[in-house]
């Protein structure tokens, strides 16, 4: 016992030098990675968007509007459209698509024979600060416009977009989307019900959890 403590403590001066030299180097270059990731994480943050949809109907005006709007720091790209009007689900493939609703839209009450529509294109960006008009229906009268207003409660828009750095989200216009169809699973993978997004455990990717508090 007494010779191998001696050859280890030879062993040991023989070495320190280069062990020594070669724990400093690996707690620098962890230093570097960390700080890598720090900065990564931090300019990640600093282009995040987050879209809302808006419902406008001042008292008095004429039109109930509906507006998608980027109050994030940076730009969002569009990366999937869809809509739930009562209990039917419609995924667009390449832009928001209103005639594709037009008759499930008339069904519970919104006239689309006479509102302003505008499409918007799967990959358009949404720069920060900006809103756009998505919808916008007249109305004639003080009654009309509670129930146009009322009538939308049926219509559920639902965005999928992401940030410069491919950090996405997606936003609903009344509740998330829960069709297995929707832009908000794609990536993902189904286990015990429930929706599980693969990703290295190295990623540095934001949790919208924390950035969007959903």
């Amino acid at each position: 016992m007494q010779n191998i403590l001696v050859r280890w403590l030879a062993f040991a001066r023989g070495e320190a030098v280069p062990l020594a030299s070669l724990f400093v180097a690996a707690c620098a270059l962890g230093l570097t990675v960390y700080q890598a990731r720090s900065t990564d994480y931090q300019n990640r943050l600093s282009v995040v968007p987050q879209l809302e949809f808006t419902e406008e109907a001042p008292p008095s005006g004429h039109n109930v509007e509906v507006y998608i709007e980027n109050n994030g720091l940076g730009p969002a790209r569009i990366t999937g459209m869809e809509a739930t009007v009562g209990n039917e689900f419609t995924r667009f493939k390449s832009e928001l698509d209103w005639s594709a609703l037009r008759k499930k839209l008339d069904a519970v009450g919104i006239a689309m024979n006479e509102a302003e529509v505008s499409t918007l294109p799967i990959n358009a960006y949404i720069r920060s600060q900006q809103k756009l008009l998505l919808l916008r229906i007249p109305v004639g009268s003080t009654a009309e416009r509670a129930a146009i207003r009322k009538s939308l409660d049926n219509l559920n828009l639902n965005f999928c977009y992401c940030s410069l750095y491919g950090d996405c989200f997606d936003v609903a216009q009344q509740s998330d989307e829960t069709n297995e169809g929707s832009c908000r699973f794609d990536g993902t993978i189904k286990i015990f019900g429930r929706y599980i997004r693969l990703q290295s455990p190295l990623s540095n990717r934001l949790d919208s959890s924390v950035t969007h508090g959903r």
